[in-house]
């Protein structure tokens, strides 16, 4: 049950701390109800309204926070503390936040002035505040402690606006650790990663069960183990036993002739004319047999019993009131349990090395399991990066990494237009540092695919937050800016025979289309979006010489793009897709609707591409002021620029 409210107070250990959205002033406090144990109240809020409550108590909320907030929204807050005003003074000059013990919390939160802070009756001191978690989401903690063992604790949920919080956002992470798994593995880089989950670092319990739902979501970790089984790696073994000799098929001689003072003999026998009057009691016999006890086998044992480790781990220290998720947990400890039992791993040791083999990479429920598990190591990882945890809590930076996410979108379809994976390939550089500086660098050194249409070849160069410079004196290509330094979040360079084209794309999470034609089409002043973030486009296709287009990539759940080419004449904006900008949605999901908006990147990136290849057309840059010789005119007809 979801209570959306006006407010939300807890009061624990003399300690009233309450939140309230901004704007909201009046409050009915007869319409106070108990939401948690006589410690946590709400006022409720029961007018209708569109989207996500800015402040919600979820009753039944298992995995997430039952407090809920949202990103990109201005909240303000009360605490009555059983503190005098200097008591609270030498507080403040320790801790700039005091009493939040959180101090990375200092990044979104504001005490008000000493003019917002009362004195009360009873000995307390009333401080106010605000603070905005702006575009992050996650669990973020508001523990406030003032000392003397007088503390309370207050976990929050911040959800996403854009983009669905319990589905969506969490396809996001599974999207970016699961591309980096196809690269770790394709780059034999698996080694060095693998057993990231199985060390004691600790990790947010609430990432840990994530990351566990996708393992075993649709029984996934089962049919990869039965595929394995089914199709097993196996080696041969030549088996050297002792077997009495009247039962010996394949006698090992050379063997015997080496260790004969280890056989017993008789006088007499069937051997007796070989062995100079005695035959052997027993012969050494040499047998092959095929056994399972392989590295590859081993491996994928060990990751059952890494998994069945972590789940006891996080079940110990999950606090009891998460029922269902102690459920869940109970249940996917069974099943490893009920795989491990199979007789099949009778015989099969562990190792703590990754197999580096064919087998591990190509055959199928082994790459399955191992994609998947490095896929939840990496979430996990992706969770608790120090680069990432920038305000406290499990808090992720959602532009971040959704521009993040959109790069290895745009990287992939690359992949997919040219059929290659690009030189050099995308790969972690530093894996032993941070994982988000691993995962994307700023590519001063771009990735460059080639592209064959027609017996012609383009080059394209992939860059990530490239720097585009001012000009200087010695500037010759149509390759930088003019007026000042710019970096685009995704930047892709087509040479077709010698010209750099530019395109450019700017992840923009919280762009919304109808604002944005709004905001092209509407000549008024005031605007509830900032006119900055939609025309930057502009700016990049005019200060970044040779732009051909420049285009935002936004989460929005429509199929449809939006592309605005530049010419006064219909019949060049009805047959030509350059010079442009435009928007193209572009959702993570587990639907149909992101292979759709893929597509429509694809087919206009492949448009652009192919345009530039076309031999009987050539893009001319703007001339300015220059005298033209009299053959332009017959120029003219092979412009670019050109309706037809």
């Amino acid at each position: 049950m979801i209570k959306k409210l006006l407010r939300l107070i807890v009061i624990d250990s003399d300690i009233v701390f309450s939140i309230y959205p901004n704007g909201v002033r009046r409050f009915d406090q007869d319409l106070t109800i108990t939401l948690k144990d006589n410690t946590i109240y709400g006022i409720p809020d029961n007018k209708l309204s569109e989207g996500i409550p800015p402040l919600v108590y979820d009753v039944n909320s298992d995995i997430f926070q039952k407090v809920q907030l949202r990103d990109n929204t201005e909240y303000e807050f009360t605490i009555d503390l059983p503190l005098t005003e200097d008591e609270f003074l030498c507080g403040y000059e320790a801790n700039p936040i005091f009493p939040f013990s959180n101090t990375k919390l200092k990044k979104i939160i504001k005490l008000n002035g000493p003019d917002s802070c009362l004195e009360l009756r009873n000995g307390h001191y009333r401080i106010t505040g605000r603070f905005n978690f702006e575009n992050n989401a996650g669990t973020a903690y508001f523990n406030i402690d003032i000392g003397k063992g007088i503390s309370i604790s207050l976990a929050v949920e911040v959800l996403t606006q854009k983009l669905d919080y319990y589905e969506e956002f969490q396809q996001l992470l599974h999207q970016i650790s699961e591309y980096n798994a196809s690269l770790l593995i394709r780059f034999d880089n698996v080694t060095e990663t693998i057993f990231g989950v199985s060390n004691n670092s600790d990790f947010s319990s609430m990432s840990e069960l994530l990351a566990f739902r996708r393992i075993f979501q649709n029984r996934r970790l089962t049919n990869f183990i039965h595929e394995i089984i089914n199709n097993p790696s196996s080696k041969t073994l030549s088996i050297i036993t002792k077997e009495k000799t009247a039962f010996v098929t394949n006698p090992d001689w050379g063997t015997l002739s080496q260790s004969v003072h280890d056989y017993n003999f008789m006088q007499g026998g069937v051997l007796q004319d070989i062995f100079s009057g005695y035959t052997p009691i027993t012969l050494p016999e040499r047998r092959v047999e095929k056994s399972y006890d392989t590295k590859d086998n081993r491996f994928i044992k060990s990751i059952l019993s890494i998994l069945k480790e972590r789940l006891e781990r996080l079940k110990y220290k999950l606090p009891n009131r998460y029922e269902a998720s102690h459920s869940a947990i109970k249940n996917w400890i069974e099943e490893i349990n009920t795989l491990l039992f199979h007789p099949f791993w009778t015989k099969i040791g562990v190792c703590n090395e990754f197999p580096n083999s064919m087998v591990m990479f190509n055959r199928k429920g082994y790459r399955e399991l191992v994609m998947s598990y490095l896929t939840f190591g990496l979430r996990l990882k992706l969770g608790t990066d120090n680069a990432l945890l920038s305000i406290g809590g499990d808090i992720k930076p959602v532009f971040n990494l959704y521009e993040m996410w959109c790069y290895l979108m745009i990287h992939s379809l690359l992949c997919e237009i040219t059929n290659s994976t690009g030189d050099s390939e995308l790969s972690f550089t530093y894996k032993d540092q941070g994982f988000i500086e691993d995962l994307i660098s700023n590519n001063d050194k771009p990735i460059i695919f080639t592209y064959t249409y027609e017996g012609k070849q383009a080059f394209l160069k992939l860059f990530y937050n490239k720097d585009f410079n001012s000009l200087n004196d010695k500037s010759i290509q149509w390759a930088d800016s003019y007026s000042g330094v710019f970096h685009p979040d995704i930047s892709i360079a087509i040479e077709v025979q010698g010209i750099l084209h530019w395109l450019h794309f700017d992840a923009k999470y919280r762009l919304n289309t109808f604002k944005l034609k709004s905001e092209l089409l509407d000549n008024s002043a005031a605007h509830s979006f900032k006119r900055n973030d939609i025309h930057k486009m502009h700016t990049y296709r005019d200060a970044l010489l040779g732009t051909r287009g420049s285009y935002i990539l936004y989460p929005g759940s429509e199929e449809n793009h939006e592309v605005y080419v530049r010419n006064p004449v219909k019949a060049y904006r009805d047959n030509n897709i350059m010079p442009s900008v435009g928007a193209f949605p572009l959702k993570p999901t587990e639907s149909d609707l992101q292979d759709l908006q893929m597509n429509s990147i694809k087919v206009h990136l492949k448009r652009c591409i192919q345009r530039l290849l076309n031999s009987d057309l050539k893009y001319i840059e703007e001339f300015g002021f220059k005298r033209l010789s009299p053959q332009y005119e017959n120029l003219k007809n092979s412009l670019f620029f050109k309706c037809s």
